[in-house]
């Protein structure tokens, strides 16, 4: 039996599906990330820390968290919104406002100083216009507060809160309408940065490791779990006591993970806080959910160095899906889109150096394959010198539009960038012969014939 290439196996194919009336597909690419843009929109400093960053609710923008909270526009990058903060920030679900922590320090009535958090209120569609503001609770002995967390719930109604006072941490939930404090707890000696909201507004976790002593053996740090409605802490999972053993990200289906020093737990929040996956997997410097729910890890030499290894595991087998080298370190994930911190711009001025961080967005095309999210119509002969293509996003997508031969060699690209809603591409088609060719949307490939 002759052995054929694979180019003529791709044309045999081809040939063959022109006889039967079904599609024929150039071979799918390896799993990789695809940078899609990066900034250098942020402010400089003197160090190479990295800069937490996360995805707006909906998609849409960029929270940078640093000694300012600048706002990105997903799509290409563009810094829309700064202002001096420290911790954290927040959008609403619906995309209207941001909630950014603050703290505060002022006189009080006797000319002493005075001591507190606020939460600032931002009206996002007015071009950012400061609305209101929440105070928090004042630091009772002096020393300035320190703002960590905050979070809005689905509904748009409340704001979940964290912050340091005196010793202890404070957890508040407001009403957002009338500004009434409609839950406060106060943990002794407490330590914790991580809250978080379910997305269907069930529940809400906090991270605190109470009776913390600088110098004294770490205590457990516990995920506490809130019943939403209630206020009412329901349980407490322990998560471990290392330093860096911390809450990470809750899905769609209220699966809470958790990374400790050498391993990612998941817990099921509807049960209870049921462990129900551990995977030992050494030290991950960040961790990142897939539309399929498995996770992403990105694995460093040490938390502050950028350039890693970074896996995609199955859930709960713990599977290793797929692997690569990438200089950046995933920080958060949204619909297949990855936020990384990139490898800083250096600025020397005389004997100081000045760091610009340096972000990106990432495609990830592990996602794509599986799960595109669109429709797509290609007519599938074409008559006339301009092909007509019809792309309709569910969501927000970076999506690489090419034009292949029939042995699956790249043509042109026809299209490339970042898509929402319905679109309309026409591409001149005149110099084509005819014959079979592919519209390969990122690693997914569509056939049409040309005739003349």
């Amino acid at each position: 039996m002759k052995k054929h290439t694979l180019k003529t196996a791709l044309l045999l194919a081809s040939m063959a599906a022109i006889m039967l009336g079904v599609a024929a597909f150039p071979p799918a690419a390896k799993a990789q990330m695809t940078k899609v843009w990066e900034a250098d929109t942020l402010d400089p400093n003197s160090n190479q820390s990295a800069v937490p960053l996360k995805f707006s609710y909906d998609g849409k923008k960029v929270i940078c968290i640093d000694d300012y909270i600048t706002i990105l526009d997903v799509k290409d990058g563009k810094k829309l919104f700064s202002v001096s903060a420290q911790n954290d920030a927040d959008i609403s679900y619906d995309g209207r406002w941001l909630a950014v922590m603050h703290p505060y320090k002022g006189k009080d009535q006797w000319n002493q100083p005075e001591y507190y958090n606020y939460v600032a209120i931002y009206d996002i569609e007015s071009d950012f216009k400061l609305v209101d503001s929440l105070p928090l609770k004042a630091t009772p002995k002096g020393g300035p507060p320190y703002p960590y967390a905050v979070r809005f719930s689905p509904d748009g109604k409340k704001l979940y809160t964290t912050s340091f006072v005196y010793q202890g941490i404070t957890l508040t939930v407001f009403d957002i309408a009338t500004k009434e404090k409609l839950y406060s707890q106060d943990y002794v000696l407490g330590d914790g940065k991580r809250l978080e909201v379910t997305s269907d507004g069930k529940y809400y976790v906090v991270s605190i490791r109470e009776g913390y002593k600088y110098g004294a053996p770490s205590p457990p740090r516990y995920a506490r779990v809130y019943d939403a409605a209630t206020n009412k802490e329901l349980y407490k999972i322990d998560i471990g006591s290392e330093e860096l053993d911390e809450i990470g990200r809750i899905s769609k289906d209220n699966k809470l993970y958790t990374r400790t020093i050498n391993s990612i737990r998941v817990y099921d929040l509807n049960d209870k806080g049921e462990l129900i996956s551990e995977c030992s997997i050494g030290y991950p410097a960040s961790v990142c959910l897939t539309k399929e729910q498995n996770y992403m890890i990105h694995f460093s030499p040490t938390y502050k160095v950028i350039d890693g290894i970074s896996i995609e595991f199955e859930l709960p087998s713990c599977k290793e899906i797929n692997k690569f080298s990438l200089p950046a370190r995933l920080e958060d994930s949204f619909n297949g889109l990855f936020l990384a911190d990139i490898p800083s711009k250096v600025i020397e001025d005389g004997s100081t150096h000045w760091y610009i961080p340096m972000i990106a967005l990432f495609q990830y095309n592990g996602d794509i394959v599986e799960n595109k999210g669109y429709s797509i119509n290609i007519p599938e002969t074409v008559k006339e010198d301009i092909l007509k293509i019809k792309i309709n996003l569910n969501k927000p997508e970076y999506l690489k539009i090419s034009l292949l031969d029939s042995s699956g060699k790249d043509i042109d690209i026809i299209k490339e960038g970042y898509f929402e809603g319905e679109n309309d591409i026409e591409y001149n088609i005149k110099g084509l012969s005819q014959g079979i060719y592919f519209v390969q949307i990122n690693d997914i490939s569509y056939k049409f014939m040309v005739v003349r």
